[in-house]
């Protein structure tokens, strides 16, 4: 990380966007360790969305549940995942390895609560990943919809797949998706994980690219910063009801001088463009259901 809480891909967009001021008040959230409050916060996730990178370079975002306990405070530098309990894609474990760069967003979906905390892999063993913080902030519940666990299966078959251009059904499944995680990096491989949410259809899909809205946030823009200096990203969304995990990788563009429909940030955006696609088969236990959308959500326009 260089200098101060920003760096300057975060900065740039923040001077850009006239949110510096903004940005700087609630850059006091930044820290470099974890707070003991953060163990409770911690403690109650049973969401995990994951930033990392392959062998070639990509940016992969991958989604993870499992009960309380997923992740766990170890001390105020050191946080580890609790693999034994965790749904997430194989895939995912080909990319963690000792010394690699990390981003985590915590959640809890019943009570619209996250935690940021990025830093690098210290030891990987069968039961579990030792995480070296580096820099953790405590997120707003903007944009998540609250989700509520239900016994049931209601899980239909999802055969594992992949590719390159992307079908019209995966397609759809964004086009009615209210919420995805984004996975990026800044230049010196600092990985960073994060939440989007809005009302189905707020992601916008032509062709294999996708156009999202930018959403007015705590202007510290630690996502589209790290966007604007380099531009490889992942992205995943998940079907809660078909138990579909799609995570997707490719390059985002920013446009902070756009006009959008149904933006709350003056009509900014970004698009993506999707170089690999991947589907697999997410089941966590329990299995979610629709409790409430965001009060923030903008309404959708046409």
């Amino acid at each position: 990380m260089s200098g101060g809480p920003f760096h300057d891909g975060e900065r740039l967009v923040q001077k850009a966007t006239g949110e510096d001021v903004l940005a700087l008040r609630n850059g006091r959230f930044i820290s470099t360790t974890l707070s003991a409050n953060s163990e409770r916060m911690l403690g109650i996730a049973t969401t995990l969305n994951i930033a990392v990178s392959d062998a070639e370079g990509r940016v992969w975002s991958f989604l993870a549940n499992g009960p309380e306990g997923l992740v766990a405070r170890a001390d105020d530098k050191t946080v580890y995942l609790n693999r034994t309990e965790m749904t997430v894609p194989s895939a995912l474990w080909t990319m963690v390895s000792a010394g690699a760069p990390i981003g985590l967003v915590a959640m809890d979906l019943t009570s619209a609560r996250r935690f940021r905390i990025n830093g690098s892999v210290n030891e990987v063993t069968p039961e579990r990943v030792t995480i070296d913080v580096a820099q953790t902030c405590p997120n707003c519940p903007k944009y998540i919809q609250q989700r509520l666990p239900v016994a049931d299966n209601r899980y239909q078959g999802v055969s594992p797949a992949s590719g390159s251009d992307l079908p019209d059904n995966l397609a759809d499944l964004i086009r009615q998706a209210d919420t995805f995680f984004v996975a990026s990096k800044n230049p010196d491989g600092d990985h960073d994980a994060s939440h989007r949410g809005g009302y189905p259809g707020f992601v916008n899909v032509k062709g294999n690219q996708l156009i999202v809205p930018d959403y007015f946030g705590n202007s510290m823009f630690m996502t589209l910063g790290n966007l604007a200096l380099e531009p490889r990203a992942g992205i995943t969304f998940v079907d809660f009801d078909t138990g579909a995990q799609l995570n997707l990788t490719g390059h985002a563009t920013l446009n902070l001088e756009g006009r959008m429909a149904h933006d709350g940030a003056d009509g900014r955006y970004w698009t993506f463009d999707i170089e690999a696609w991947q589907l697999t088969p997410h089941r966590p236990e329990p299995a979610w259901k629709l409790g409430a959308y965001s009060r923030f959500n903008p309404p959708l326009e046409t």
